[in-house]
C-alpha cells in the first residue's frame, strides 16, 4: 500500500498546482460542492481554465480523447489533494457519463459534445427520475416518436439536478423499441425548467417539461444492454477527503464551543475517516480489490461516517445545521453565529442526499440500506459477484 516515489512527487505537483490557481474565494467555501459553468463571478472560471490549460480538465479520460490518460492512483490522488483545499473537482454528468458512452461508441457526430465538457464550456444535467403514473407502477412515461430525420419528446423530469443552468440533459425516453438515451439542447423550443426548492442553490433540483421537442435522430445514443450509465471513475473513491473536510470545519465550530464531549466524538471520527481512507487506497492499490464486495464495504463505511458527522454538526449547531428550506428561500434564514463556520453549515446541508443519492444509478445506490443490500446479495451467492 507504499506509495512511489513518482506518485508522491505527482501528489505534491498538485498541490502546488492548486494553491497556484485556486483562490479561496469566502463565497466559495462550498467549493467542493459547486456545480461550474462556463462563466462565474467567484473564480470559477479560471479554476477551469487552469486545469484546461494542463490537460487536468478530464483526469478520468484517456489521453486518445484529450484526458490525462492518469492511473486510478493519480486520479485518486488528485481528487484527495482538490478535496482537502476545497477546489472544486473536475466531475458531472458530462465528464463521467456522457463522454464514455461517446467515447464507447465512436459517434463522429458527437464530437463537438466531447470537446464541450473536456473544456468545461457545455454542462450537462441527468434526466431519469419522472413525476410517475397515479398508479405507481414506475412506467416510463418520457415518449419518443421518431418523425423522419427527427424525434419527438414528450414528457415530463423530476429531481434533475442543476436542470436550471444545463446546456444538455441526457434524457431518458421510451421509443418505438425500448428505452433509450437522447441528448437534449435545453434551450430548444418546448424546454421548460422549473426550480424544486429543496437542498440549497448550489445543488439546486429541477423539474423540466418536454412539450413536443423536436431533436435531430442522431441525438439517440446507445442504450447498453444490463448497464445504463457508466462505470465510477477512480476519483469517486475519494469520499475520505470529502469527509476529512467536514470534520476539519466543524472542528473550528467546536472549539469556539469548547465542547469537550462533542469534541472528542469528532476526533473519533476523525480517526474512522483516516482508516477509510486507507480503504480506499486499498482498493486502487490491490489488483482486483476495486471489483469486489470491499467497494461495497468502504461505501457503506463512508455513509456511516458522513451520517454521524452530520448528527454531530446538527447537535453542535442546531438550527443552522438542518437541511430544510423555508417556503420562500433555498436557505435557512440569517448566520446568527460566526461566519467562519459557513462551511460546516453548507455541508450540512447536503450530507445525507448524498449518502442516498450519489451515483445511484451507476453503482446500485450509495446509501446504507442500499449497499448493505448489494453486499448480502453477492455474500449469499445471489447473481453476479462483480455487481456494484
Amino acid at each position: 500500500m507504499s506509495l512511489s516515489a513518482d506518485e508522491l512527487a505527482f501528489e505534491a505537483e498538485v498541490t502546488a498546482f492548486v494553491a497556484r490557481h485556486w483562490r479561496q474565494d469566502p463565497r466559495m467555501q462550498g467549493g467542493l460542492l459547486e456545480t461550474l459553468g462556463a462563466a462565474s463571478p467567484t473564480g470559477e472560471r479560471a479554476w477551469f481554465d487552469a486545469l484546461v490549460a494542463a490537460g487536468w480538465s478530464v483526469p478520468g479520460w484517456p489521453s486518445a480523447h484529450g484526458g490525462a490518460g492518469w492511473s486510478r492512483t493519480r486520479q485518486f490522488l488528485f481528487a484527495r489533494a482538490l478535496a482537502r483545499a476545497g477546489a472544486p473537482l473536475p466531475q458531472g454528468v458530462g465528464v463521467d457519463l456522457v463522454a464514455p458512452l461517446l467515447m464507447r461508441h465512436g459517434l463522429p457526430h458527437q464530437a463537438p459534445r466531447l470537446e464541450g465538457i473536456r473544456a468545461w464550456t457545455e454542462r450537462w444535467c441527468l434526466g431519469i427520475a419522472e413525476p410517475g403514473p397515479a398508479d405507481g407502477s414506475g412506467r416510463l412515461l418520457t415518449m419518443a416518436v421518431a418523425d423522419g430525420d427527427t424525434v419527438v419528446l414528450t414528457g415530463a423530469k423530476t429531481w434533475v439536478m442543476d436542470g436550471a443552468r444545463a446546456d444538455w440533459m441526457l434524457c431518458l425516453a421510451m421509443a418505438a423499441d425500448g428505452p433509450a438515451w437522447f441528448s437534449v439542447p435545453m434551450h430548444a423550443s418546448g424546454v421548460a425548467v422549473t426550480g424544486l426548492p429543496v437542498m440549497g442553490a448550489e445543488l439546486a433540483l429541477s423539474g423540466v417539461t418536454l412539450s413536443g421537442v423536436r431533436i435531430p435522430a442522431a441525438c439517440r445514443l446507445p442504450l447498453e444492454a444490463g448497464r445504463w450509465l457508466a462505470p465510477l471513475p477512480a476519483t469517486a473513491l475519494a469520499h475520505a477527503a470529502v469527509l476529512a473536510r467536514g470534520v476539519n470545519d466543524l472542528r473550528t465550530v467546536l472549539a469556539a464551543q469548547a465542547d469537550a464531549t462533542q469534541a472528542a466524538e469528532l476526533e473519533s471520527l476523525a480517526v474512522g475517516v483516516s482508516a477509510l481512507e486507507a480503504m480506499e487506497m486499498r482498493l486502487l492499490l490491490e489488483p482486483g480489490a476495486a471489483e469486489g464486495p470491499l467497494r461495497t464495504v468502504a461505501a457503506i463505511r463512508g455513509a456511516e461516517l458522513g451520517q454521524a458527522l452530520s448528527a454531530l454538526r446538527l447537535r453542535a449547531m442546531g438550527y443552522d445545521a438542518l437541511p430544510y428550506p423555508d417556503a420562500v428561500r433555498f436557505s435557512n434564514e440569517g448566520m446568527p453565529l460566526d461566519a467562519g463556520i459557513l462551511p460546516a453549515v453548507r455541508q450540512a446541508l447536503f450530507d445525507r442526499a448524498w449518502t442516498v443519492y450519489a451515483d445511484r444509478f451507476a453503482t446500485g445506490g450509495t446509501s446504507v440500506e442500499a449497499q448493505r443490500d448489494t453486499l448480502a446479495r453477492v455474500v449469499l451467492g445471489f447473481g453476479d459477484p462483480t455487481d456494484r
